[in-house]
């Protein structure tokens, strides 16, 4: 149904290719609800995938055919990798969720706005230098986060502080002061952490 709305564009534009992602939309969101009312299940998952195909379709039709290909690939695998990325998911606390969506903001919405120019005395103050610097720290600490988590406290440091110095030492360093004054029990290990140079 995608190809065909998509082959129909340079004769009637967008329109009927709206309308049948409208018209779809409508009966999933009837179906979906029929079937979480008596199943009790809440994926949509079936639902979005049905939207893509018909997107992806339309996609195909209109000339770009390698984009569909490699989206219809890769959305089959993430398809059939379902029951494990559920399970990842259950591993994620919330904590984590909301870290990793502040990150994302610092880095998506808030660094691609800031000015490249020098501010201040001397021009010395670039402020998406000094974002990219938070960004980095901010990053550090989530990954330290994480490798402790699976690694176990020692092994998580001992990866923070080498990662951590190969991209910025101080950084590093400022990442592993943290997690010792959030946790003084990790204290002792951040300060045997092996510096790797500093690039």
């Amino acid at each position: 149904m995608g190809g065909v709305l998509g082959n129909l564009f340079a004769q009637f534009g967008a329109w009927p290719l709206l309308g049948g992602v409208l018209g779809i939309s409508i009966l999933l969101a009837v179906s979906y609800r029929h079937i979480a009312k008596s199943t009790g299940n809440l994926s949509a998952t079936g639902a979005v995938a049905m939207l893509l195909t018909l997107v992806l379709g339309a996609y195909a039709a209109r000339g770009s055919i390698a984009l569909s290909l490699g989206a219809a690939v890769i959305a089959a695998v993430l398809l059939d990798m379902k029951p494990t990325l559920h399970g990842w998911l259950r591993l994620i606390e919330h904590r984590e969720l909301t870290a990793a969506l502040q990150l994302l903001v610092l880095s998506v919405v808030i660094l691609p706005n800031l000015p490249s120019v020098g501010l201040g005395p001397y021009h010395a103050l670039n402020p998406y230098q000094l974002w990219w610097a938070v960004i980095l720290i901010a990053s550090l600490s989530m990954v330290g986060h994480v490798a402790m988590r699976i690694t176990g406290a020692q092994r998580g440091i001992l990866w923070t502080g080498l990662l951590g110095g190969l991209a910025s030492s101080t950084a590093a360093t400022l990442a592993l002061a943290r997690f010792a004054r959030l946790q003084p029990s990790l204290e002792g290990h951040a300060q045997q952490v092996p510096w790797a140079p500093a690039v």
